[in-house]
């Protein structure tokens, strides 16, 4: 998926959009917004019928301007945006022009000035990654100013002062043929990417001196809240009970679990008792070992090694379907000595 920019020509006409759709009315429609998960949040739009039924519209909705001229006009699918969503100028000329589909998740808009220049652009799509975003911005005379790409690294160029830090440079046809940061410091996880010509990484290069940052054990204790496993505490089989004044159930936090020295030898969160997302795992020195997430049984994202001195040993990188993962190891030296693609 690319962006499209439309022709005028191509989308619904005014005599259409009456034609097909409806009037957009406070009466009739509204927006209901709810909570999935913890994080994420969804406008649905409603139809209410004569009767007071309400329901998921789908359907062509349209805004005039006062003078009936048309301001706008959405498609829907069971409450949501699937297709065009386009506003116009009292001029005439567009505005913005969105386009979603859910068949690929994915999106684009273009926003333009009063006067027909684009102003704005916006790519959302990739298939093995769902937070893949470009976007361009231009000045009054259609000179790009402003390049961001939001993939497995978050990068943004501004032309006019451009982050020195990183070398960059591109294909014919302006988009990022590669991105490289000059000194990657500890905190930097991918040192360098490669694109294609359609702006998707085809190269990932990891800074072996990548180290996050709870890199001891203390540093974990001093931002969460973490038990340490002892009384109170059992395990059947591979899930972790707790005991509390009601009795035994399954343990839902952080725990640390420590050797007879009282060494940590780990730190893992829990679920109903089973592990959770992060898993951190530690020398005897304190220094961390591995750094991975689970879900379900199984990992994903990434599962980080480390050797004692702290350099990365081995990362696997998992894609976000988790169908396949990439092998990357390193020498005591930062050097690659093995790279892979493999099934998950």
């Amino acid at each position: 998926m690319s962006i499209y920019f439309p022709n005028p020509d191509d989308l619904l006409t005014p005599d259409v959009v009456k034609k097909d759709g409806i009037l957009w009315s406070d009466d009739i429609f509204f927006f209901d917004t709810y909570k999935e998960g913890y994080f994420q949040h969804y406008e649905r739009l409603f139809i209410r019928d004569e009767k007071g039924s309400e329901e998921p519209f789908t359907g062509l909705v349209y805004d005039p301007f006062p003078d009936g001229s048309m301001h706008g006009y959405s498609q829907y699918v069971s409450g949501y945006t699937e297709g065009e969503d386009v506003t116009f100028y009292k001029n005439g000329r567009l505005a913005r022009y969105d386009y979603v589909t859910k068949e690929v998740y994915g999106s684009y808009i273009i926003i333009w000035t009063e006067k027909g220049a684009i102003q704005e652009t916006y790519e959302n799509y990739r298939k093995d990654n769902p937070r893949y975003r470009r976007i361009k911005k231009y000045d009054e005379n259609g000179r790009l100013i402003h390049q961001e790409i939001n993939c497995e690294i978050e990068f943004t160029y501004e032309f006019d002062s451009p982050d020195t830090s990183y070398e960059v440079t591109w294909h014919e046809n302006g988009e990022f043929k590669l991105i490289r940061k000059k000194e990657p410091d500890r905190n930097t996880f991918y040192s360098e990417l490669e694109f294609d010509e359609k702006g998707y990484p085809v190269r990932i290069s990891v800074n072996p001196h990548y180290s996050p940052g709870f890199l001891y054990p203390e540093e974990m204790f001093q931002s969460h809240k973490i038990n340490t496993f002892g009384e109170g505490y059992r395990f059947d089989g591979d899930v972790l009970m707790q005991e509390d004044k009601d009795g035994w159930h399954r343990y839902t936090g952080i725990l640390c679990i420590k050797n007879d020295k009282g060494q940590t030898e780990s730190i893992n969160e829990y679920k109903n008792g089973v592990l959770y997302a992060g898993q951190f795992c530690y020398y005897l020195n304190g220094s961390l070992k591995e750094e991975y997430a689970i879900e379900n049984g199984k990992e994903y994202y990434q599962h980080l090694y480390w050797y004692s001195s702290g350099t990365l040993e081995k990362a696997v990188l998992y894609s976000n379907d988790r169908k396949s993962k990439t092998i990357i190891c390193f020498d005591k030296n930062g050097n690659i000595t093995y790279e892979s693609e493999q099934d998950a």
